[in-house]
This record gives structure tokens, sequence and C-alpha cells, in this order.
């Protein structure tokens, strides 16, 4: 039997068993991590369901709940990582005041050429 998928589908399948380890591996089962992404697999194959209480209308609405998911994933990570730079921040200009503070250790180098990586990677904002 040849089955054939819409867009939304296939993305939906290619997603998720990019997440889930592959069933054959010797690992699949070791974690209650690895598990839980089979099922959701599993889930999705027969409801278009990822994850949560409800069911999908189709897989359009479910790709566009798993969307917004990632999203507001992205942001609670952006806003994290902006909190953590500020603290950092913080933590250096009063280090830096100390009597008798050492020269910056080697972190705060490799830290600074990392964002100045991930600023050049973003391109014009």
């Amino acid at each position: 039997v040849v089955v054939r998928h819409t867009r939304e589908e296939r993305a939906l399948y290619l997603g998720q068993a990019h997440d889930a380890p592959d069933p054959g591996d010797s690992e699949a089962f070791s974690t209650d991590e690895n598990v839980k992404a089979l099922e959701r697999l599993l889930a999705l194959c027969s409801h278009f369901q990822s994850g949560g209480a409800h069911m999908a209308e189709d897989a359009g609405t479910e790709c566009q709940r798993i969307s917004d998911l990632k999203e507001k994933r992205v942001v609670k990570a952006s806003n994290l990582l902006g909190r953590l730079t500020r603290v950092l921040c913080l933590l250096t200009s009063k280090y830096r005041n100390l009597p008798g503070a050492p020269s910056p250790p080697q972190w705060k180098s490799d830290l600074q050429r990392a964002c100045e990586a991930m600023k050049a990677s973003a391109g014009p904002n």
C-alpha cells in the first residue's frame, strides 16, 4: 500500500521522527524521554496529535500548534539569554572595580568571541 501524505503531514512526521530515537537502536527505550518521543510519534501517526490532551482537527492545525510552541520556546530562551547577559555585564563591572582585582579571566574573551560570532551569524536586524 502506497501512502501519500500532504505537505503538513510529512512535516509533522519528519519533525517528530527527528526528535525521536531510531526504534531499532539499542538505546531507543533506555530513557523515559526516548520512550515519550516514540509514543508521540505513534500518537501523531494515528491522531495528528504530537502532545497535549487535545486532538488536532488536521495536520495543518497541528503544524501551526507545534510552530507556535517552538516559537514560544525560542522567545523564552532569548529572554533568558538577555537576562543572563545583563547579569554577566553587571558582575563584570563590579568585579573590575574591586581593589586589587586581577585582569579579566580567560572566559571573558571566550565569551566575547562567542557573542561576536553569534552577532555575525544572525545577520542584520
